[in-house]
């Protein structure tokens, strides 16, 4: 850990990739806790976007790794910030089946109703990728079953197009 520390102080914690991405993005990504730290203390910026405006809570959230999102939640994450397409952490993780990582967020957004560029809610998300225990907390936390996106769908139809009759049963 001496080495990274030492490169770290040579080379900067905030150095970008070709895509914009720091290290912080890689280790939230990998879920290092550990190597979080020493970034976030050695000065990166924890909502530092790529170019696809990602943050490193979007990232950690994408790979499920809970871990990493409350070290970032701890050092003051956005959980608003949204991404080229205007998703937020919550869209991803709903999409991405991420509970534990929503479970996390919900308390700290302001809206847990937010809609990304084509209108639709972590809850439309969460029904498309058939995951019951995230459409469940999302409702039990406020989510509209009622929100319709920029097609005029509804959750319910994402969970039909996709066949998931669980999801389908459940938001009808």
């Amino acid at each position: 850990m001496a080495e990274f520390e030492t490169a770290i102080t040579l080379l900067g914690s905030s150095l970008q990739d070709n895509e914009k991405r720091t290290p912080l993005h890689a280790a939230a990504y990998l879920g290092d806790t550990e190597i979080l730290e020493l970034l976030i203390l050695s000065g990166a910026r924890v909502n530092a976007k790529d170019n696809k405006w990602l943050t490193p809570l979007h990232r950690a959230v994408a790979s499920c790794s809970e871990e990493a999102v409350q070290v970032l939640l701890k050092h003051s994450a956005d959980v608003n910030a949204r991404d080229k397409n205007w998703q937020t952490p919550l869209h991803i993780a709903a999409a991405n089946k991420a509970v534990r990582c929503a479970e996390a967020l919900v308390p700290l957004l302001s809206n847990v109703n937010v809609s990304d560029r084509a209108g639709r809610t972590a809850l439309h998300h969460a029904a498309f990728s058939g995951h019951l225990e995230m459409v469940r907390l999302l409702l039990s936390r406020g989510a509209n079953i009622n929100a319709f996106d920029k097609k005029d769908r509804r959750a319910i139809h994402w969970a039909a197009y996709m066949g998931n009759e669980l999801t389908t049963s459940f938001t009808f």
